[in-house]
């Protein structure tokens, strides 16, 4: 027998929903109205406010350039008097520019660094970070900035599909009239709201979030859009790192035969019969304490991370914006406390706490020197008999110059490793990693 249906505020049965099939459902809960919910277009956003940008710009006689690249090297300005220290306000480094994967050089004595799910990049950032390249400078600067760069939570990218349907365009549903159907299902049919919905071509107002064991339902989000597009998503897959460029996201077939299927399931008489416009993948990053990373990096001066947002990102980036425009222009942000999202030791030592137990309280300066193993760009190959870190005759410093994205595929090089190096030693063990 069916389980009863019942609406978890009220108790009573639920009502037919607008376009899901109501007898997968065990019960459902209004999550808010148009009156205190709105939907956000990535694209239409983004497009809105750099048309605006331009706008405000105009107004002011100034200009704004799109210059499109990847990032490989930030380059430092050679302090005077190098110093191993990053405590004082006095040991900052001054960013110069960043240099791009074709060699251009962009000079910069601001950077923001709001890449989301590319964010695992910027660890590599500063393998090569000098002007004038001495190896002693160098050498020191990169041991500040891994230590700084040390005290950023480790980052997971995760990978979801997405398909668009038109309840406008009857042109790719299935024919809702079937000859054999009895004449008494041919009636039921006519009452049903979302077969008469699609014979109609209609916009549907409804987005429903599902939560099932089912792993046909699991994290299936549907949002129909006032265009007549019905945006549906889900299959999430985490990722390591990002092999996939901007733009260039691969869609795979299976997922989105995975989506279609949950839509047949939830909708079959109407979303479930469309064949989808537009198929694509997109990405989200998470950090591993659950926060953003919002704020400078320790030890070099105008330098500034802005990811982590999780699903959230489209949504809370104006106001990560906002704060940080105020941060850069004023020294400090006053929309919002930027504190809780900032990076440092304390941060990462209440993660190793989290993980360890008591014992991460003292693993601090272990941590670092791990990282710094893992993320160095400097690796000394002895010759004749010479010593690593020979830097004469006897010794050669090899510079790791591979590209970012083939020094990320080694899995002994990622951040998981640092953690999992000092699991496996202290004997301790977490799933999540």
């Amino acid at each position: 027998m069916p389980q009863q249906k019942t609406n978890s505020e009220d108790g009573s049965r639920n009502s037919t929903l607008e376009w899901v099939d109501d007898t997968i459902l065990l019960a459902s809960k209004q999550l808010g109205t148009e009156k205190n919910i709105a939907q956000v277009h990535p694209h239409k956003l983004c497009q809105a406010m750099w048309e605006r940008t331009q706008h405000l710009a105009k107004q002011h006689g100034r200009t704004f350039t799109l210059q499109l690249g990847r990032i490989v090297d930030v380059l430092i300005e050679q302090p005077e008097h190098p110093s191993s220290s990053s405590s004082s306000s006095s040991s900052q480094l001054k960013l110069h520019g960043v240099r791009l994967e074709d060699g251009t050089m962009v000079e910069a004595d601001v950077v923001v660094a709001a890449i989301g799910p590319w964010s695992e990049e910027i660890r590599y950032w500063f393998q090569h970070t000098s002007v004038n390249d001495t190896d002693d400078n160098t050498t020191n600067i990169e041991l500040q900035l891994l230590e700084a760069m040390a005290t950023v939570p480790a980052f997971q990218s995760t990978k979801s599909h997405s398909m668009l349907v038109s309840t406008l365009d009857n042109t790719n549903h299935n024919n809702n009239h079937d000859e054999n159907k009895e004449p008494q299902q041919q009636q039921q049919s006519q009452h049903n709201p979302a077969e008469a919905a699609e014979a109609a071509g209609v916009i549907l107002t409804e987005a429903i979030f599902f939560k099932s064991t089912d792993p046909t339902l699991k994290d299936l989000e549907v949002y129909p859009r006032p265009d007549g597009d019905t945006y549906i998503t889900g299959k999430d897959k985490a990722h390591a790192y990002m092999a996939e460029r901007p733009g260039q996201e691969r869609v795979e077939p299976a997922r989105i035969q995975d989506l279609r299927a949950s839509m047949q399931l939830t909708s079959p008489n109407l979303l479930g019969r469309i064949e989808p416009h537009t198929t694509q993948a997109c990405y989200w990053l998470d950090v591993m304490d659950g926060m953003p990373v919002i704020g400078p990096l320790p030890t070099l001066n105008k330098f500034y991370i802005a990811t982590g947002h999780s699903v959230w990102g489209i949504l809370q980036a104006p106001s990560t914006g906002k704060a940080l425009a105020e941060l850069i222009m004023d020294g400090r942000s006053k929309s919002i406390d930027l504190s809780p999202f900032g990076v440092g030791y304390g941060r990462l030592n209440d993660i190793l706490e989290t993980l360890f137990g008591t014992i991460g309280q003292t693993l601090l300066p272990e941590y670092i020197e791990q990282y710094k193993l893992k993320y160095g760009s400097s690796a000394v190959v002895p010759k004749n008999g010479g010593h690593a870190g020979d830097s004469d005759g006897n010794g050669t410093r090899k510079k790791n110059r591979t590209g970012i994205t083939e020094r990320m595929k080694d899995n002994t090089d990622t951040y998981k490793g640092v953690y999992n190096a000092l699991l496996e030693k202290h004997m301790m063990h977490n799933d999540e990693l």
